[in-house]
């Protein structure tokens, strides 16, 4: 039973390798990023179901039995070999083959076993305290926010609105769900950094990884982790898979709602910006923005599904290469919001929801952060 298990657990790895290689081509060949992301998926989708077809694979001949040999020889008068050493040699190095085999048929499979368990542990553990850190340092959205996502959602074609939730965490927006309800989380540091038309498109792509379900992919993703854990191709699989989910996101919010190519680039480079900083890791569960990388392929995918010209985004194209190799000067930046930021701090004052003194602190920790004055009066 264990051989079987075995050979079908390495006959999967064969056929999901195959199926990486035609993704491969066919996303390196094509412009159709659905059809791509389909053939991640389907390496997945082989790494968990039984094969169709067992390849044998690891497979060493035994050496023959000696009473087969000594028939060979059977009858009247002295046993002659005209090689004797060739035939001995051959027949040393045969055993040694098969001890080897034996011996690795016998180890093998429970160390994948036990890395599969350790995986396993490790990941729900992660889950679990994930899980409550987002229960004691999350609530609800305030109600324009709300707002924005029914309407949003509607215009998706998302019938069953998720949670919205805010969060003080320093974490990326991302589709969070370990069974109940669906949540979007979004860091309330992002808000202060942008205006309303800059965090509706943020919230837009979120809700679009909810209408194509990209959050049971990661549970999908997971279980292949866990089982395959020793295999590259499981994580080669899962980048390039969380990249294509990423640019059908894009397509999905562009060809539903229309957006003006460059405010929404602009918007997912602010945000890509925010992540600059040091930030919690979520688990592998969690659909993050910017998750699998391609951000300069999505930023050109928004070009041409947009019909725009491709110096609109040039520019913050260049910028997010010196944000990635850590050379970019946030003091030089021009887009952040500011006059947006006094006018929230200040009504929230005005309304009582905050203190002069927490004004203050804000706005301090809004300066350092950015590198950049704000001018409360």
């Amino acid at each position: 039973m264990t051989d079987l298990l075995f050979h079908m657990g390495l006959s999967n790895a064969c056929l999901s390798l195959a199926l990486a290689i035609v993704a491969m081509v066919v996303g390196a060949r094509t412009r159709r990023p659905e059809l791509t992301h389909m053939l991640w998926l389907l390496v997945f989708v082989k790494l968990v179901t039984p094969p169709v077809v067992t390849i044998p694979v690891l497979t060493i001949s035994q050496p023959p039995d000696a009473a087969v040999a000594i028939s060979d020889h059977a009858g009247p008068g002295p046993l002659v070999s005209e090689s004797p050493e060739p035939k001995i040699e051959a027949s040393l190095w045969s055993k040694l083959e098969s001890a080897a085999w034996n011996h690795t048929r016998v180890w093998l499979p429970p160390v994948w076993l036990l890395g599969s368990v350790v995986v396993f542990a490790f990941s729900i553990v992660r889950v679990c305290r994930f899980s409550r850190m987002l229960a004691a340092k999350s609530e609800a959205a305030r109600q324009d926010l709300q707002t924005a996502a029914v309407e949003i959602a509607h215009r998706l074609g998302l019938n069953k609105i998720p949670t919205i939730l805010t969060t003080s965490a320093n974490l990326s927006p991302m589709v969070w769900w370990a069974g109940g309800k669906v949540r979007i989380v979004i860091p309330k540091a992002l808000f202060d950094q942008m205006d309303a038309q800059q965090w509706k498109w943020i919230l837009a792509h979120e809700l679009a990884h909810v209408r194509r379900r990209d959050y049971l992919v990661r549970w999908l993703e997971w279980l292949a982790c866990v089982c395959f854990w020793w295999n590259p191709v499981v994580w080669w699989a899962q980048r390039n898979l969380r990249a294509m989910e990423e640019i059908c996101c894009d397509e999905l919010v562009i060809s539903s709602l229309n957006p003006k190519p460059k405010i929404y680039a602009n918007s997912l480079l602010s945000a890509v910006d925010f992540l600059a900083r040091p930030a919690l890791r979520p688990p592998a569960m969690a659909s993050e923005i910017n998750s699998g990388g391609f951000l300069e392929r999505r930023f050109k995918m928004i070009v041409e599904e947009g019909k725009a010209k491709p110096e609109d985004v040039e520019g913050r194209l260049i910028e997010m290469r010196k944000m990635m190799a850590g050379q970019g000067e946030r003091s030089t930046r021009k887009d952040v919001d500011w006059e947006g930021i006094k006018r929230r701090i200040e009504g929230a004052v005005k309304s009582g929801e905050m203190t002069r003194e927490e004004a203050d602190a804000k706005y301090k920790e809004i300066r350092e952060r950015s590198g950049q004055k704000v001018k409360k009066e």
